[in-house]
């Protein structure tokens, strides 16, 4: 059966999208603009969109998906002082007038920019430089990874524009709207001074509207163009919401296509894992005996999969749109909620617990446990792990659905079979869970304290924050816990 998708607005930018989707055989439905509609109800497999309009006859759509693009000029806001930090905009630029003050262009401040903040950094700053303005880009990288971006780079570069890479950064207000930013690389330390101008993330009424209208998550999403948008470019927090940020990519074609090729994986996931009768790998399960009805896995889940239960004082699960992630099981206060496997239909504990309970089985003590998240942290273990083949120094693998359903007493636990436990976990703003990053820190922080009341050194348990493609930071962090060979 062919599955449908609503596609709300129509631009060039959709009408590529569209072409590519119909090529893999979904129907496709187009319920209007954001102003159009009026609600939007259902999950994942059976939205129905009701507008203000008639559409087809009918003033509701019923569909599988839906899809958004959002976006247009990249917006720019003031982050620390709206009135002297320049909006990153033409307007604003054309109205700047000539001074012999230079352009503070910040990037990856204090999250990673994305290729269109770099671009839209790289066309202004040419535009400044050709007016006779000093303009000087400071980043903590150098990406040319985009279509046009490493032309770009040297157009500035013959414009005079300089560069200036940093590791830390220290801002300070100065007279007349101006600012120091000191920038340390290494054990190098310049000062730059100049007016100040850095991407901030800012919604459009429309994003707005839809946030409000599809109860997405817009914090650290990729609304507005924040982020780390690169783990999951067209996932919202909703399973079978999909949104592409237009800021965030560049008008060709082929980036277009690449975005359609990303998209329709995504949608063939959430079709194996939410369309068939909502067989995704695991669920969270509520005892509605035990449950304090206190709304706490309400208010902590990410992805709206928690609701009251409309026939007992309880809370209760939805299964078409719960990504198993374990974040409300773990932070359940009357321990009400347990994980539950689709295949096998028989409840468990989550990840953490199944593979303490394992080693505990075995009673073999293993030199370092390493929890992992499914989404990061695994594929950067299996990268560093063939730098260390210490005979006699086991190391168990304990990879988990979300970091942030790591308890204080998993980690505890962890350290009566382990001389050392290390948790790996996702960027904050990288976490496909949202969440479960900051609480897997917090929960690290809670061991750390109970182990120093027990006269346990802290050495024994560790942290490190990376992503897939960072095996490097890694093998550093295990070089210092089994030493270098």
């Amino acid at each position: 059966m062919n599955k449908t998708i609503a596609v709300i607005g129509k631009d060039h930018f959709n009408s590529v999208l569209c072409r590519e989707l119909e090529k893999e055989g979904f129907i496709l439905s187009f319920p209007g603009e954001p102003d159009d509609i009026s609600s939007v109800t259902g999950q994942c497999g059976s939205f129905k969109i009701n507008t203000n309009k008639k559409h087809n006859g009918a003033e509701s759509v019923v569909t599988d998906f839906i899809l958004f693009a959002g976006g247009g000029e990249t917006p720019f806001v003031g982050a620390i002082d709206p009135v002297a930090i320049l909006p990153q905009d033409s307007v604003s630029f054309e109205k700047l007038p000539f001074s012999k003050t230079p352009v503070l262009f910040l990037l990856d401040h204090p999250d990673d920019s994305s290729a269109g903040d770099t671009r839209a950094v790289l066309e202004r700053a040419i535009w400044l430089t050709k007016r006779r303005r000093k303009a000087i880009c400071l980043a903590r990288y150098i990406r040319t990874a985009g279509d046009g971006l490493e032309e770009l780079y040297r157009d500035a570069r013959s414009a005079g524009i300089v560069f200036a890479k940093y590791d830390s950064l220290e801002i300070i207000t100065k007279e007349n709207k101006e600012y120091d930013v000191i920038v340390r690389e290494g054990e190098e330390k310049t000062v730059f001074h100049g007016i100040l101008s850095m991407p901030g993330e800012q919604s459009t009424d429309m994003e707005k509207k839809l946030e409000k209208l599809l109860k997405i998550k817009a914090e650290r999403a990729n609304l507005g163009g924040g982020g780390r948008f690169f783990v999951n470019p067209v996932h919202t927090s909703r399973k079978g919401i999909y949104y592409i940020n237009k800021n965030i990519f560049s008008e060709s074609e082929s980036e277009f296509r690449e975005l359609a090729r990303l998209l329709i994986e995504s949608i063939k996931q959430d079709t194996r894992e939410g369309l068939n009768g909502g067989k995704q790998n695991r669920y969270a399960e509520v005892d509605a005996e035990k449950c304090a009805f206190c709304y706490t896995c309400y208010r902590a889940c990410p992805h709206f999969a928690m609701a009251p239960d409309n026939e007992k004082p309880a809370m209760v699960n939805v299964k078409e749109v719960c990504y198993g992630c374990g974040i409300c099981c773990s932070i359940c206060p009357a321990k009400a909620i347990s994980m539950k496997n689709c295949d096998d239909d028989v409840k468990n504990n989550d990840g953490a617990e199944k593979a303490i309970s394992k080693n505990d089985e075995s009673g073999k003590e293993v030199f370092l446990t390493i929890f992992c998240c499914e989404n990061s942290g695994e594929y950067a273990v299996q990268e560093a792990l063939p730098h260390f083949t210490h005979a006699g120094r086991e190391i168990n693998i304990t990879p988990v659905q979300c970091s942030g359903e790591l308890e204080v007493q998993n980690l505890l636990a962890a350290l009566q079979r382990s001389e050392y436990v290390l948790a790996a976990f996702c960027m904050d703003s990288a976490c496909r869970h949202f969440e479960g990053s900051r609480r897997a820190r917090k929960n690290v922080s809670s061991a750390h304290e109970t182990m120093k009341s027990l006269g346990i050194p802290e050495e024994r348990l560790g942290f490190v924050q990376l992503s897939h493609a960072m095996p490097n930071v890694l093998i550093d962090v295990l070089k210092e816990i089994m030493g270098s060979e």
